[in-house]
């Protein structure tokens, strides 16, 4: 009997066929009957939990699997943050660290200085410096280029240099603009014990229908402005703070953690 009725499943599924078709027929009769397939329960843990969103909730509103952490702004570095401030600018005729002693007069007005530099942090680090004569013939302003540092924390780089580069406002006519200064902490000090930064200031211009294509280079000294001077030429910075507790209050954020 058993095996008749594997042969009638072989049969039933194709797997042989008889000559005789009454004895196929008859063959089939004999098949193993089929359970039925046992319906699986589902189990508690499968049942959606009582607080659990309905499937058609808005992605938006179903709780997060992991809270991404908010990407924060890189520290600036703390040499940089020691210099930050406003400082007149003097040019000299050689390296400037030349003849520089301790106690150091720098100018104290902008009317005695060649031009005047701000170092900001208001995140990223920026700055702008201005140059007396060095002025753009198409409208007769001084270059206005805006300072920013060459990496984001505005790191100096191992032998102590601070590097930025200049980089101008689009202005009709003006194809060129950019430049580069580099700064550092002279070892003296001046004679308010302030720092003083040395160091190199480029800007290359070309504005064609005024013939001009030129490339300054100006050795300079930086010396503070003295936080009482009435002589900061604001105007020369719109877009810049141009008060010491303005500056303060940028670094202030800056170096939150």
């Amino acid at each position: 009997g058993a095996k008749k009725a594997d042969v009638a499943n072989d049969v039933a599924k194709g797997f042989c066929k008889l000559q005789d078709a009454e004895q196929q027929e008859r063959i089939m009769g004999m098949r193993k009957p089929v359970a039925p397939k046992a319906k699986k329960e589902k189990s508690e843990a499968s049942e959606p939990a009582e607080d659990a969103p309905p499937d058609d909730e808005p992605a938006d509103e179903k709780p997060a699997k992991k809270a991404k952490k908010e990407k924060s702004a890189p520290k600036i570095d703390a040499r940089y943050v020691a210099i930050r401030g406003r400082y007149f600018v003097r040019r000299v005729a050689n390296d400037p660290e030349d003849g520089l002693d301790a106690g150091y007069e720098g100018p104290t007005k902008y009317a005695n200085a060649t031009g005047a530099l701000v170092l900001s942090a208001e995140p990223p680090p920026s700055g702008a410096i201005r140059m007396r004569g060095i002025a753009d013939p198409g409208t007769g302003q001084l270059f206005s280029p805006t300072l920013k540092p060459n990496n984001q924390t505005a790191k100096p780089s191992d032998d102590g240099v601070f590097k930025f580069k200049l980089s101008h406002a689009s202005v009709d006519g003006l194809e060129m603009a950019t430049g580069k200064v580099t700064l550092k902490i002279a070892e003296q000090k001046d004679s308010r014990g302030q720092p003083i930064l040395v160091g190199k200031y480029e800007f290359h211009a070309k504005r064609p229908e005024e013939d001009l294509d030129s490339l300054w280079e100006e050795q300079i000294r930086c010396t503070r402005a003295p936080p009482a001077t009435d002589d900061w030429p604001e105007h020369l910075f719109p877009d810049h703070p141009t008060t010491d507790e303005d500056i303060a209050g940028t670094m202030e954020d800056a170096m939150e953690e």
